[in-house]
């Protein structure tokens, strides 16, 4: 009897035992995930595209005659001086000296360079004008802003506008001097087609408007030539711009000055440079994809030392980022960290091991980071790429 008694007993304790293990294995076991912190600090959007480097002022010198062109010497990269360098020649041919039609064509060349030569001076005279009209707009906010009587903003348009207005007397400077240079090869072509003493023709020297260098050369061999045809591409490498096209959706959040980060160009450290305008028309262009996008290009001058940049040139590639928003002090989270829930964004809190959904209202986002107007507070641990598995109120478990 003790004996049937003490395996009744056994039997019963093997069963707990099995029913306890059963148990255990069904007992639900807290979720391993991985948290971030919710911060504080600087963040900035900023749109990230491809550019180039572009010289300012390009000038396409053409020949103001017609004739034999010399073959052309220089190279993309010679350096020449505006009134000094030769940088091509062109001998007439005989029966053109003869043409009545050509000696009426160049009379109404010299007629047309000095209108042009008018034009110009008009054009200086008004961006003359404009440039003080704009110094004393600037001094004017300047002095405002010093009494704290306009805003940064007010300010910085009132600079942009300032230096705008300088460049612009600036490039109407060089087109004076280009039309002057260009009215006296149309009256020299008219006047000395032809040595008055000795009946022998006379070669045509054209020489460099401005001080830069040669971009390009269109005609390199000794060849016959029309008046207008293209010879060479001058410009100063130095001036530099940059171009950017960014989709039209991205243009509209774009304003002048804004800065600019070009990385990726080739040095070692990053460059500054400045929205100067942004363009007011888009174009089409065929994306990798084979997609058509409307882009607008967005043109940036350079804040940085001639030193800095004296490696780039023209058509050079950049990639630019165009920071449009920054702030400091902004509450964030991971992008990684948010979720939808009932059509709202979200993320889970991380309290006492255990999760809470908790809706979140979201600000401004960049490539990793979301800011965050309300539902959270900083130092809180937030989940990181969060799974349809978890749910509010489910013990969790902390991956290191």
């Amino acid at each position: 009897m003790l004996r049937q008694f003490r395996g009744w007993l056994m039997s019963l304790i093997v069963v707990g035992l099995i029913a306890a293990a059963a148990v255990v294995s069904l007992w639900p076991r807290p979720q391993k995930v991985q948290v971030a912190m919710v911060t504080s600090g600087w963040m900035e959007v900023a749109i990230q595209q491809d550019g180039v480097t572009r010289i300012k002022d390009r000038y396409l010198v053409s020949a103001t005659v017609g004739g034999k062109l010399s073959r052309i010497g220089l190279r993309p990269g010679d350096p020449i001086q505006r009134g000094q360098s030769i940088i091509a020649v062109i001998h007439p041919t005989p029966p053109a000296m003869l043409d009545a039609r050509q000696i009426a064509q160049l009379s109404a060349n010299v007629e047309a360079a000095k209108r042009q030569v008018e034009l110009s001076a008009a054009r200086r005279a008004q961006a003359e004008a404009q440039l003080r009209q704009a110094e004393s707009t600037y001094g004017r906010v300047k002095s405002l802003r010093d009494q704290e009587g306009v805003s940064l903003a007010e300010l910085e348009l009132a600079e942009v506008d300032y230096r705008t207005k300088s460049e612009n007397l600036r490039v109407a400077n060089f087109e004076f001097e280009i039309r002057g240079f260009e009215q006296q090869q149309a009256e020299v072509a008219l006047r000395h087609y032809t040595d008055e003493e000795t009946n022998d023709p006379l070669q045509f020297e054209i020489r460099a408007p401005i001080d830069g260098v040669v971009l390009r050369v269109h005609e390199e061999s000794s060849t016959v030539v029309a008046p207008g045809t293209p010879l060479l591409e001058v410009g100063n490498a130095a001036d530099l711009e940059i171009v950017v096209d960014v989709l039209s959706t991205d243009a509209v959040k774009i304003q002048v000055v804004n800065a600019v980060i070009l990385n990726h160009w080739g040095g070692e450290q990053n460059l500054l440079a400045e929205v100067r305008r942004v363009e007011p028309a888009a174009f089409t262009k065929v994306s990798a994809l084979g997609v058509e996008e409307q882009r607008v290009n967005v043109i940036a001058d350079f804040r940085e030392p001639a030193a800095a940049m004296a490696r780039l040139g023209d058509q050079y590639r950049v990639e630019a980022r165009i920071v449009v928003w920054k702030e400091n002090q902004i509450i964030q989270v991971p992008n990684n960290a948010l979720f939808r829930l009932d059509g709202q964004w979200a993320v889970f809190v991380v309290q006492d091991q255990k999760l809470k959904a908790t809706l979140v209202e979201v600000g401004k986002r960049n490539d990793t980071h979301a800011q965050i107007l309300a539902g959270v507070q900083v130092d809180q641990q937030v989940v990181i790429y969060p799974s349809d598995l978890l749910e509010d109120g489910q013990a969790v478990e902390v991956h290191p």
